[in-house]
């Protein structure tokens, strides 16, 4: 008997290599649903168009910027980062305060939270 191979030692092997590639599955496919990456980053002309479309005064103000008024906030510029990384780094660079940020759009604003009438309009296409 030393050195057979038993069918029940056989199949007891067959069942753990079978239990193992269905936890590699269910693993793959959880982090496939709980990990979808980064979202997409919010588009400067897409937004500026819904700001418009809602009656609102915007100017660009460079490949990056725009200018919004509205009556609550004055004028706001608006900075749109080509990323959520650079958008960090650009909220904390100016000064002590911390701008309001949502993913990869920043406000040049100390004053705040994100303005709900700028967030409702963000795209990302």
């Amino acid at each position: 008997m030393a050195g057979q191979i038993t069918a029940r030692a056989l199949s007891i092997v067959v069942i753990v290599a079978v239990v193992l590639a269905a936890a590699l599955v269910l693993a793959i496919l959880a982090e496939a649903v709980f990990h979808r990456g980064a979202p997409p980053t919010y588009r400067l002309n897409a937004t500026a168009s819904c700001l418009r479309a809602e009656g609102y005064r915007v100017s660009r103000d460079g490949r990056r910027y725009f200018t919004v008024e509205q009556k609550d906030y004055g004028r706001l510029d608006v900075y749109f980062a080509p990323n959520a990384a650079v958008a960090r780094r650009h909220a904390a660079a100016d000064n002590s305060y911390t701008e309001p940020r949502n993913r990869n759009v920043v406000i040049e604003w100390e004053g705040g939270p994100f303005p709900q009438f700028l967030a409702a309009c963000l795209r990302s296409r």
